[in-house]
């Protein structure tokens, strides 16, 4: 939009890109207040699959069940049909990888607090430069006030192997910060205080 600043982190970037996910769905249908609920139970398929190294679901037995109808609502999902001997079915996948890191993160920022938290979410999500967009993505929605606590987990979470690993290590972990600091503080604690405390407890308990 005129006089809308560009955005200056990858956060920024993707809060912008859900924004007009959400922004053209609650136009088609007038369901804005179920926005944020919606983000938070796509969220939570994309944190599974992120354990589970899967990125393509099967819509009946695990998308709908998780999500309901809104899993296709905002358009964040591509559906496809796939066929075996077995038979025919329908299954999904995000529309682009980074998605599905940002939903992940959406959720687990909202999920957790204390380092303990981030140990018993993230479970089997590896930290590294594989998964660096992810964590990214965590530490811009955490912000300056709450960073602190992921950079303790990811730290404890870090495997140091030689003095080169160390370093890339050590790059990862400034690049997850500087996303964190250069997030408007306001903003952040703005987007945090939407979470609806009943709209987390039903969809936050099953952290697997």
């Amino acid at each position: 939009k005129d006089g809308q600043p560009l955005p200056t982190t990858l956060t920024e970037l993707y809060k912008l890109i859900m924004q007009n996910f959400v922004s053209r769905a609650a136009h088609k249908s007038e369901a804005e207040e179920s926005d944020h609920r919606a983000l938070l139970q796509l969220g939570k398929l994309a944190l599974r699959g992120l354990k589970q190294g899967r990125f393509v679901f099967d819509l009946e037995k695990e998308v709908q069940p998780v999500c309901g109808d809104e899993a296709t609502r905002l358009g964040l999902l591509q559906e496809f049909r796939t066929s075996s001997v077995r038979g025919t079915w329908r299954e999904v996948q995000f529309c682009h990888l980074t998605y599905q890191e940002y939903l992940a993160a959406y959720f687990v920022s909202h999920a957790a607090d204390a380092v303990e938290e981030f140990e018993s979410c993230l479970g089997t999500v590896g930290v590294g430069e594989e998964t660096g967009p992810f964590w990214r993505f965590v530490a811009g929605l955490l912000g300056p006030r709450r960073v602190s606590t992921l950079m303790e987990f990811l730290k404890r979470a870090q495997q140091t192997d030689g003095d080169a690993n160390s370093f890339r290590q050590y790059m990862f972990m400034m690049s997850c910060f500087a996303e964190a600091m250069q997030q408007d503080t306001d903003l952040v604690e703005a987007s945090n205080m939407h979470t609806d405390s009943e709209d987390a407890e039903e969809v936050l308990p099953d952290k697997k």
